[in-house]
């Protein structure tokens, strides 16, 4: 009445026995012998027998693919478990009975007996026991509830971000891309390096739901400034460069007007001490009339950056003494406006050049 069969093969045997049974089938196998089973496994539930299975895993998380395998089974009146025990799993202690009395495993050289019998009702009492350890898989149904956030959204390259999620009611939980399945309830702490948008989607019986989080990246830029000098000669601006060894030190002359230019490809706001609230794109002019520290602050949602410009300032009348012009005849206010290159404007910009050796050598 009794009878044993043991094979290393034992998906095979199981496939090639399954169709025979007339009662009821007992399977302790894992998830990816449980695909190669479940073909005939679909072809039982047409003959009204108790199928009873018990997934063995080393982890509790379960892959979609698994899940909606387990919903046909569970649908067709297949009671399925999950049993998380990394010991039977690592062994491969699998088997099947059929019928309460047909038992199919893989040979253990560690309990051999002669009796059938005995071996048989062994296997039955463990796979008792083995279902009060193992969690049921049931079927939810019904509304979802779903929380997903980020704890900054707004954030510098290389930056970490941290996710958190909170579903309820949901037999299955992924977040792609880069993470994949997840457990109803936890977080993840990822590093980016440009914008990514997140999709967490949630599945039961009856529904599904999804959510989005999506994370801005900006390049880790510093606060950059254009500053030109007005020629009067060329009644046009210049360019000019700051020091090199003090950054954003510039040297021009006294009453010169300068101009400051910027453009901020990032959210958050622009203000300077004395000007007030600037815009992300645009300039500012202003006559130096004296040694003058202007400080810019860019906030984000994340931090503050801060830029400092000096203009060292420079009697007019040493440049008319180094270009040998007599006084007033170059003044910036009387001199008429030409669109000729000078030769006297490169020679004032080498001056200011110059004159700025002598800040750097302070």
């Amino acid at each position: 009445m009794f009878k044993v069969y043991t094979t290393f093969d034992i998906i095979s045997e199981i496939n090639t026995q399954i169709l025979r049974c007339e009662h009821s089938v007992q399977i302790l196998v894992d998830e990816n012998d449980l695909f190669f089973l479940s073909d005939s496994l679909f072809t039982l539930l047409n003959k009204n027998i108790e199928i009873e299975i018990v997934i063995v895993s080393t982890v509790h998380k379960k892959s979609l693919k698994i899940v909606n395998l387990c919903k046909r089974l569970v649908d067709g009146g297949v009671s399925v478990y999950w049993f998380y025990n990394t010991v039977f799993h690592n062994d491969e202690l699998f088997f099947a009975i059929f019928d309460k009395t047909f038992l199919i495993e893989r040979p253990n050289p560690e309990y051999i007996t002669e009796n059938p019998e005995e071996l048989v009702r062994a296997r039955n009492s463990f796979f008792k026991s083995t279902l009060i350890d193992a969690d049921k898989l049931k079927l939810l149904s019904g509304k979802i509830s779903a929380d997903f956030v980020a704890d900054k959204t707004i954030i510098k390259k290389n930056e970490s971000v941290q996710l958190n999620w909170n579903i309820e009611n949901a037999y299955h939980v992924s977040i792609e891309p880069m993470i994949g399945d997840v457990p109803l309830i936890g977080s993840k702490v990822l590093k980016l390096e440009e914008d990514q948008r997140f999709l967490l989607t949630a599945i039961n019986k009856e529904s599904s739901i999804s959510k989005i989080v999506f994370i801005k990246v900006f390049e880790n830029k510093d606060l950059e400034f254009n500053v030109s000098a007005f020629d009067p000669i060329l009644n046009q601006y210049i360019e000019i460069e700051s020091s090199s060894l003090n950054e954003g030190n510039y040297g021009v002359y006294l009453g010169q007007t300068i101009k400051i230019s910027w453009e901020i490809n990032m959210i958050g706001k622009l203000y300077e001490n004395t000007i007030g609230n600037l815009p992300l794109v645009g300039f500012h002019e202003l006559k130096i009339r004296k040694d003058t520290q202007l400080f810019f602050t860019f906030m984000t949602l994340q931090n503050r950056q801060i830029k400092k410009l000096v203009f060292h300032t420079f009697d007019t009348t040493q440049i008319n003494s180094k270009l040998n012009i007599p006084q007033g005849k170059n003044d910036a206010h009387n001199t008429q406006a030409t669109n000729k290159p000078s030769k006297k404007s490169s020679t004032i910009k080498n001056f200011l050049a110059e004159m700025y050796k002598k800040i750097n050598s302070k």
